[in-house]
């Protein structure tokens, strides 16, 4: 009987969204700051070079600011050395993992599941207990830190500059504390997480796509837009789309992305039955 489970399980699993189609929904969740006002849970694992033995090997985890300003999906961040978890995500040869979750509130609409003509509203029909958390999209970025250049050639400090104007025009209180910030009595650095692996949980796996996200898929997914923009800044969120907004953001070469509202086509099979 458990192995007729796990089969069963397998196939919803892979029964809804394709690949591809799961890809372009993880990336559309990163650029919805709607959804987790562009923060996340940033996870790493104490060094053996700590002095307290301990805690070698053992988890750490912490909310952390990000933008996703590079159309291939790594992501920004402001790192301040002073956090444990930073330290950890720092030190040579350290693995991090990185969470973003969609709003977990059952008020919120899922727009996978909002109702045609109407994204305020759910899905006609849809139970009550389908609208929570567990139904909801989230992901898990698995990857390392790399600390961006501050100083070295003009291009790579320009990119440092780019990416700094995007994550702070995301997040605007952290000019507050970013480098060379006066009112910060913390030492703080750009970096950015460069994405490695992805595993997304469409939510239950009657109705949406649960597993690893290629890489290749993963970058594919950024979706190019023509509007036109200042290099590596993050040009607006779209209001007239609330209440599912939309940031467009440009990567490091100019060019302005964003994941705007999706066809349906991306979502898979429509969801006509929930197992009740």
């Amino acid at each position: 009987m458990s192995a007729l489970v796990c089969l069963l399980s397998a196939a919803y699993a892979a029964a809804w969204e394709t690949e591809a189609q799961a890809a372009q929904q993880v990336r559309h969740l990163l650029s919805s700051p709607s959804e987790h006002f562009s923060s996340g849970i940033l996870s790493t694992i104490y060094s053996h070079s700590h002095p307290d033995a301990s805690l070698h090997n053992s988890p750490l985890s912490g909310p952390e600011y990000f933008a996703p300003c590079q159309s291939n999906g790594d992501l920004t961040f402001l790192a301040l050395p002073v956090s444990q978890n930073w330290r950890n995500a720092l030190a040579p040869g350290a693995n991090v993992t990185f969470s973003v979750g969609s709003n977990p509130d059952p008020r919120i609409v899922d727009w996978r599941h909002a109702k045609k003509g109407d994204a305020s509203k759910w899905e006609e029909g849809r139970p009550e207990w389908r609208k929570g958390m567990p139904s909801k999209l989230r992901v898990t970025l698995f990857g390392h830190v790399v600390e961006l250049p501050q100083e070295e050639t003009q291009a790579r400090a320009s990119l440092t500059h780019r990416l700094a104007k995007c994550f702070t025009s995301v997040h605007t209180d952290s000019v507050k504390w970013a480098p060379g910030a006066k009112e910060s009595p913390h030492e703080a650095r750009w970096v950015q997480l460069v994405v490695d692996r992805i595993y997304a949980v469409g939510g239950f796996g009657d109705e949406h796509r649960i597993g690893w996200v290629s890489k290749e898929a993963y970058v594919a997914a950024g979706i190019s837009s023509k509007v036109p923009a200042e290099p590596g800044l993050t040009v607006a969120v779209d209001q007239k789309d609330a209440p599912d907004r939309h940031t467009l953001f440009s990567d490091t070469q100019g060019a302005v992305f964003s994941v705007p509202e999706l066809p349906l086509s991306l979502f898979g099979r429509p969801s006509q039955r929930y197992f009740d």
